[in-house]
């Protein structure tokens, strides 16, 4: 968003204030310094919340939403998984089995991949999917909730192996999907995600194909685009019972429309190939179909959630729109000075939080 003032200060020791402006509503005020001495630049930034409970979306739910979702899990349901373990044996141990799992969307839609993490023991387990954050590159097993008798599953939402090597993720970047979260944006049935999101809801029936899983305990998680799955998945799917959702992506979409932050992916200010009003049209007849906000309405599923201020990839203001939605119940845990990226005391209180729920001892 443009600043609404600019200008310097002498750099001599003293306490300054800076006039931001008056007639705020609910969201947020970001102040960015710029601290120039013997040649080195260092940056500092602050954020302030205005009322951000009081944070309302621009986005509008379509008349046609829910039928829109449950349309398209009545095509995916009735499709086999058709699953394949292979072992993982460089990350496997004495207590827990690693495997890349590989497992059926529909036979129009392929596969997904993930890594699976199975405790050996003889009682039946509770479980927990993570949802990636947006990238290329495939995740790693969680092995730190596994350790506890937590079966893990880390998704990874495109159609490749998770074994490969890293040049072969590092060309898929910079071509076949570079740039895949605008992919099919101008078509709400061709959009990339809503392929992932079916994915997403098939790997809950994943889980409930493990003779291992208690079949009652499930859980999932993720980190911005990751956040946002976890949302959409536990609005779809009310077979999972507990969500933790770090810095969501896809909030309020519309946000930008009307000149304040809105959600990643920025499609509005990206270099997509398409006039200004064919954009808007975008985000007022496909985007609602997935904005965040929309599906954070009908959660029943309690949450855990996280985010920080200084964050500028998925912007608080955009965040608050989604989290105010939510009817369900509710933690927050705030970073004042956070930014785009997971904190160490996020993951040790969202591990608690699951635990407890779990019935396992978080030592």
């Amino acid at each position: 968003m443009p600043p609404q003032t600019e200008g310097s200060l002498p750099s001599i020791s003293g306490t300054y204030k800076v006039y931001g402006g008056k007639g705020f509503t609910p969201g947020f005020i970001r102040c960015k310094v710029t601290h120039l001495s013997q040649g080195q630049k260092t940056y500092h930034t602050v954020t302030a919340a205005i009322e951000p409970n009081r944070i309302m979306p621009k986005v509008e739910r379509p008349a046609d939403f829910h039928a829109f979702w449950q349309k398209k899990i009545k095509e995916i349901s009735p499709e086999p998984l058709n699953t394949e373990f292979t072992p993982l044996l460089n990350y496997s141990n004495d207590s827990i089995g690693v495997f890349q799992v590989k497992y059926q969307i529909s036979k129009k839609e392929g596969y997904f991949y993930g890594i699976l993490s199975l405790p050996k023991k003889s009682e039946k387990l509770p479980a927990l999917i993570r949802f990636p954050g947006a990238g290329i590159y495939p995740p790693r097993p969680e092995m730190q909730m596994a350790q506890h008798g937590v079966i893990t599953l880390s998704i990874y939402i495109h159609n490749y192996p998770v074994t490969l090597e890293k040049d072969f993720y590092t060309n898929l970047e910079k071509s076949t999907l570079k740039e895949y979260q605008y992919f099919g944006i101008e078509d709400r049935d061709h959009f990339y995600y809503n392929r992932v999101i079916a994915g997403c809801i098939k790997a809950v029936d994943l889980m409930y194909s493990l003779p291992e899983f208690d079949k009652e305990r499930l859980a999932v998680w993720g980190s911005s685009q990751g956040g946002a799955l976890s949302i959409i998945t536990a609005s779809l799917e009310k077979r999972v019972k507990r969500l933790a959702a770090f810095c969501p992506g896809m909030c309020d979409f519309s946000g930008y429309l009307y000149g304040r932050p809105g959600a990643w992916p920025d499609f509005y200010n990206s270099t997509t190939n398409i006039g200004k009003a064919e954009k808007e049209r975008v985000y007022k007849s496909v985007l609602p179909y997935y904005d965040v906000v929309n599906f954070a309405k009908d959660l029943k599923t309690s949450g855990f959630y996280s985010w920080g201020f200084n964050d500028q990839t998925t912007p608080p203001t955009a965040i608050y729109t989604a989290y105010n939605a939510i009817e369900a119940p509710k933690e927050v845990f705030i970073i004042p000075n956070g930014e785009h990226k997971i904190y160490p005391e996020q993951v040790k209180k969202m591990n608690e939080w699951f635990l407890e729920y779990f019935d396992l001892d978080p030592k």
